[in-house]
């Protein structure tokens, strides 16, 4: 276990509690029972995040977990935005202990749901990382009976999965840019602060930056929060978090702009792999390259389509030899249609391999209605 000295625990009482929390902030509130646990943001006016809320219903109410940093300002503003509601808003006294395991220590138990299945959103990463992180809410002065991990361990597994906290972000973060539409925004709940710009981002596809996790090639030195993001001896993002992971080495959490190419960064004077949280590419109605093999033989590790539209869309997708175009002789996948809102796996594409300058195109039966995500490995030649 390890002890969350930067959370503090808010009770939330009173009828109105649920409806009232639903409607200033970005997730589905208002249907929580006791037990059930959620996540949601606090969003300035132009869609930046502000706060994020761990949420977890009770008989009685919500407990909510927030940073300790942040615990003045939003209890400040919670406090204002109550009007005529009918809801209660106090600190308590309980403690906030993290575990990756269920260790039975009561009813009081926020389970963390950012590697879960969208509840009324989508998830723009390729893969997620098991992450099967909780927080018990524990009496003041609880010792465990199990040794005591520190912060520095949970850093480097929550870095190792992705896993955004408040403390990564800037004055300009987009719930796009670090997933966390997945776990902390439900997209037709209604209007609350900042929902237009969600929206907005969401239905354009492109995010300005993105998040990515960073393997730094050797040793031990760890990145530190705002240290430089470079390639090709520009800059392009910012360190968000590092730490030592036990069996990964040095990993750090970065955010880069979004056209950054999917290639090796530099850190700290060293090479940093990154893998891909964030991509994402619209497929329109005409035949388009989506990705080329330059220099490289690629795998296919996974090739995902989302229909975001109202209406059921078809994709096409060709694998095409170097040089080469696109028609019937290459064409892999033929019009496979996607219903309003379905995600489709396309298992013909997995270990399929591109060799040296073979490439992707698709084309889609209606522009912008549908999004392709790929993921493999390249091997440099």
């Amino acid at each position: 276990m390890v002890r969350r000295n930067d959370q503090k625990v808010l009770l939330l009482t009173g009828a109105d509690a649920l409806s009232w929390l639903h409607s200033i902030t970005s997730q589905n509130i208002k249907n929580l029972k006791p037990g059930d646990s959620t996540e949601t943001l606090v969003l300035t006016p132009t869609g930046h995040i502000e706060h994020q809320i761990k949420v977890l219903a009770f008989d009685g109410g919500l407990y909510l977990i927030v940073n300790g940093t942040k615990l003045e300002a939003l209890s400040k503003w919670l406090t204002m935005m109550r009007f005529r509601s009918k809801v209660e808003l106090s600190e308590t006294e309980l403690e906030v202990w993290g575990a990756f395991a269920d260790l039975n220590l009561g009813d009081l138990a926020w389970v963390d749901g950012f590697d879960s299945e969208p509840k009324g959103s989508v998830r723009y990463a390729l893969e997620v990382e098991n992450f099967p992180y909780r927080e018990y809410l524990m009496p003041n002065g609880f010792s465990p009976d199990i040794e005591e991990a520190g912060m520095l361990a949970f850093e480097a597994l929550r870095i190792a999965a992705g896993r955004p906290e408040i403390t990564d972000i800037d004055e300009k973060s987009l719930p796009h840019e670090f997933d966390w539409l997945a776990s902390a925004v439900h997209l037709t709940k209604g209007c609350y602060r900042g929902q237009e710009t969600v929206a907005k981002v969401h239905n354009l596809g492109h995010p300005p930056r993105r998040l990515v996790v960073l393997n730094l090639e050797v040793g031990d030195t760890v990145a530190n929060p705002g240290e430089d993001i470079g390639y090709q001896g520009r800059v392009i993002g910012k360190v968000l978090a590092g730490a030592l992971h036990y069996e990964a080495g040095s990993l750090a959490l970065g955010l880069v702009n979004r056209n950054t190419p999917y290639l090796d960064l530099e850190v700290c004077g060293m090479t940093a792999s990154q893998k891909v949280l964030v991509p994402a590419k619209t497929v329109e109605n005409t035949q388009t390259t989506q990705y080329t093999a330059t220099n490289v033989t690629t795998i296919i590790d996974k090739f995902t389509a989302t229909n975001y539209s109202a209406s059921a869309a078809t994709i096409s997708v060709n694998l095409v030899t170097a040089a080469g175009s696109a028609g019937n002789a290459n064409l892999i996948t033929k019009t496979k249609t996607l219903q309003p809102s379905e995600v489709y796996t396309f298992p013909e594409l997995v270990g399929q391999v591109l060799g040296n300058g073979d490439f992707i195109s698709t084309i889609a039966g209606t522009a912008s209605a549908i999004n392709m995500r790929v993921s493999g490995r390249e091997v440099t030649q």
